[in-house]
């Protein structure tokens, strides 16, 4: 029997950074920010249920206006620029 056998001791670290990021203010009404975390691409927002309802480019001290939503709790998933997913954060929207 000629195979081969791979072992892949790999573990997830953490990244220090993705501990600092922040979404503000929470609950909302109208508009969040992100807080400012190098390599930080893109914003989706996901209603409950997972549909993604919203994206958004980032951009330093830049509001992300989520006011014609309904009122509820969505998940804001912050994305790098080489599309790793950085942090998912529950925003309550009311």
């Amino acid at each position: 029997i000629n195979g081969q056998i791979v072992i892949d001791n790999s573990t997830a670290v953490k990244d220090a950074n993705d501990s600092k990021l922040t979404v503000f203010p929470n609950p909302t009404v109208d508009f969040f920010q992100v807080s400012e975390t190098p390599g930080l691409k893109g914003i989706e927002l996901f209603n409950i249920v997972g549909n993604k309802v919203r994206s958004f480019e980032t951009a330093p001290g830049k509001q992300y206006y989520v006011g014609d939503l309904n009122n509820g709790i969505y998940l804001v998933r912050l994305v790098s620029s080489t599309k790793k997913v950085l942090k998912t954060i529950r925003l309550s929207k009311r």
